[in-house]
């Protein structure tokens, strides 16, 4: 599934849809990095039963997703669920001084006449 494929599915699903979207990434992630159910859930400090209801079906607790994505070491991935507001740039004293100026100075055209 392509990324445009993938997003299109998450605008378009309902928590449902979510929820089996999360578990089938964090499957795919899972096998990828060669662990079984039993030792990824050992990782995760999860019970077994948890964690395959988690695969099977996305059903399941934040505290179990939290601590999938951490022990999957995705746990920065939350920054994006929320961003933090970029800082406003502060102008220097140069660019302060030059608005400054350009705001009291007369228009080029009052200064030809």
């Amino acid at each position: 599934m392509t990324p445009d494929q993938q997003l299109e599915l998450l605008q378009s699903a309902n928590h449902d849809g979510i929820a089996k979207y999360l578990a089938m990434r964090v499957r795919g992630e899972r096998v990828k990095n060669k662990f079984s159910q039993a030792a990824f859930a050992e990782k995760a400090g999860i019970a077994l039963r948890t964690y395959k209801r988690f695969e099977l079906s996305g059903v399941g607790s934040i505290e179990t997703l939290v601590r999938i994505l951490i022990a999957m070491e995705h746990a920065r991935g939350f920054l994006t669920l929320f961003p933090m507001p970029q800082p406003i740039a502060q102008m220097t004293l140069t660019e302060r001084i030059r608005a400054i100026s350009e705001r009291s100075s007369p228009p080029a055209d009052d200064l030809e006449r």
